[in-house]
């Protein structure tokens, strides 16, 4: 299994979820917006290497997250953007929510405020990186590797290189693990 791209904070790599989560070793966090709801065996995967889990979701998409993880949730943490909202399903709405699974999360709030103040990639349906580095600021343990799965723009991955945690992610479309490197600061010269 050979990384896409990996520098001293991410490892990014492409291709099917399943086959590189089956793989992978330990990780502390897996922190990802589910790419798929239909096949719970990417959950089931991940489960089994990470210590803590966070699925992240709008509010329309909580009771699809709660019925993914059944007794396995432990509590949910809700994100508010203080400077814009977004059209959803159940209409304009500010809040994203992470479903938490596992044991070991640091003790502290189960809701925080941000302010979005970088644009968002072009891509569909970014996550704000202010909201992800709080997550990642509140559920993460000195020295914690994060993963995520279906790392789409590299949001996630991004928050945590800011935060110095090491991370791994994993996209299937190579036009999305380009768009990740560049975020990451990869330029073609670093070949």
């Amino acid at each position: 299994m050979t990384p896409y791209f990996q520098n001293h904070w991410v490892t990014l790599y492409c291709g099917d979820a399943l086959g590189i989560l089956s793989q992978l070793n330990k990780v502390d966090l897996c922190l990802t917006e589910p790419a798929s709801w239909e096949n719970p065996l990417w959950y089931e995967l991940a489960r089994k290497i990470s210590t803590r889990m966070g699925l992240i979701t709008h509010p329309a998409g909580l009771k699809k997250s709660v019925q993914l993880v059944g007794n396995d949730l432990v509590d949910v943490i809700a994100a508010r953007n203080l400077t814009k909202s977004r059209e959803g399903a159940l209409g304009k709405t500010n809040w994203i929510a992470a479903v938490l699974i596992g044991e070991g999360f640091p003790k502290g709030p189960n809701s925080f405020d941000f302010e979005q103040l970088e644009e968002l990639p072009d891509f569909p349906e970014p996550k704000p990186i202010e909201c992800m580095r709080g997550l990642i600021g509140r559920l993460c343990n000195p020295n914690d590797v994060v993963l995520d799965p279906f790392a789409g723009s590299g949001t996630v991955l991004v928050a945590a290189r800011d935060l110095q945690f090491h991370s791994i992610g994993i996209e299937s479309s190579e036009e999305s693990c380009d768009l990740i490197r560049r975020r990451l600061g990869w330029k073609p010269s670093m070949q």
